[in-house]
């Protein structure tokens, strides 16, 4: 199991890849659709919250507690980052299951030109204990 570097920034290629991909699948006006789901989330967000943009697992790899290392790797890099909550967005209803299970609650769903977002947040993810189901921060 290798877990990728939490502060990689993807190269400008992979960026335009994973645009084209999007427009492909969705239609062209899918990343502005995006956009504006994405705004209004970040409106609804208190200071010092982190923002999860992407976590994703290769379908044949899904299933093996992957997506859930992935996701307590990066609470525990919010947590030391000085983060002192988290929230993300889904538009998928299967991931609420995982997110939930690592302390994240349901903000409120938001359907735009029938596009579903699920924006979910983490009130606390100060000192995050590695390996913990629930994700609930050490007192």
């Amino acid at each position: 199991l290798s877990l990728f570097d939490l502060a990689q920034t993807p190269s400008s290629d992979s960026a335009h890849e994973l645009g084209r991909r999007i427009a492909d699948t969705c239609g062209a006006d899918c990343l502005a659709r995006l956009d504006r789901l994405l705004a209004a989330f970040d409106q609804q967000l208190p200071e010092g919250c982190a923002r999860l943009e992407f976590l994703a697992v290769a379908p044949h790899s899904q299933g093996q507690g992957l997506g859930g290392a992935l996701l307590q790797a990066t609470l525990q890099a919010m947590a030391a980052a000085g983060c002192s909550a988290a929230a993300l967005e889904t538009g998928a209803e299967r991931n609420l299951a995982l997110y939930r299970r690592h302390g994240f609650e349901l903000l409120g769903r938001a359907d735009f030109d029938a596009l579903r977002q699920y924006s979910l947040w983490r009130p606390t993810i100060a000192q995050v204990e590695p390996g913990a189901a629930t994700g609930t921060p050490i007192r």
